[in-house]
């Protein structure tokens, strides 16, 4: 009886915590099946483009908050709107794409305004929708961290960071 039960435990307990990321994954090994670390964990979903225009590659979208349909996404430079994720591609208007949640990422959109260094914790930027900074303001209590920079920044543009929005 010990022995179902234990049975019954596990096979449940690995079903349900197995993968963490139900959204997607991608784990990238050289040719000695080494994981490459840049390459590690990703997480993504899909998501509609509300904007009324195209959003390039790299921008940090938020929820629409006019849509009750859980996936329509708007950028935004307000304080305070919740980030969802960072898209990986080019997205039309009204087209569903392919945005990143969880991982590394070479393409985030990042404002040099403040001059994030390695390790600055990064936010919706409040002065360019699309784009990660570091805010100094006292907005920082009402927004929701978005990840963290991997290198200096000291231009605007598509920057290393570390997402961390699941």
């Amino acid at each position: 009886m010990k022995f179902l039960t234990l049975l019954f435990v596990l096979v449940f307990s690995f079903a349900t915590f197995a993968d963490v990321c139900l959204e997607g994954r991608s784990i990238s090994k050289d040719n000695l099946g080494n994981i490459t670390p840049s390459e590690g964990e990703k997480c993504f979903e899909n998501v509609y483009n509300k904007n009324g225009s195209a959003l390039v590659k790299g921008a940090v979208v938020v929820m629409d908050e006019t849509e009750a349909d859980g996936y329509s996404i708007n950028v935004s430079a307000t304080a305070g709107k919740n980030p969802r994720c960072v898209l990986v591609e080019a997205c039309a208007a009204s087209a569903i794409c392919k945005c990143q949640t969880y991982g590394f990422i070479d393409i985030a959109l990042v404002k040099a305004t403040e001059i994030p260094s390695i390790g600055s914790v990064l936010f919706i930027s409040e002065a360019s929708a699309g784009y990660l900074a570091v805010n100094s303001s006292s907005d920082n209590d009402i927004d929701t961290p978005v990840g963290y920079s991997l290198e200096l920044v000291t231009v605007d543009g598509a920057k290393k960071v570390f997402l961390k929005l699941r």
